[in-house]
């Protein structure tokens, strides 16, 4: 499922390299849109972590992201992966 978010970066997160050469980062960005704003943690993976080398904190953001949900041991799992910044 396809989401677009809008809002501001509240957090930009280290780049995770691991053990098989998989890399991973994840932003925070907080939607302003609602009465109650919102911070929701979206993932970039692979060559996607590039999106954010000229992005920084407390700037405003479009974010178009996949809406993605996995079982492990009996839990479920939901998460926002990113796939283009819009700007």
């Amino acid at each position: 499922m396809k989401i677009t978010i809008s809002g501001i970066i509240k957090h930009i997160g280290e780049l995770e390299t691991f053990q098989s050469g998989f890399t991973k980062r994840q932003i925070l960005i907080e939607e302003i849109a609602d009465l109650y704003p919102q911070v929701y943690p979206v993932d970039l993976l692979k060559e996607k972590t590039d999106l954010l080398i000229d992005k920084a904190a407390g700037e405003s953001i479009s974010i178009e992201c996949n809406l993605r949900g996995s079982e492990h041991n009996g839990k479920h799992y939901l998460n926002l992966t990113a796939w283009k910044i819009n700007d």
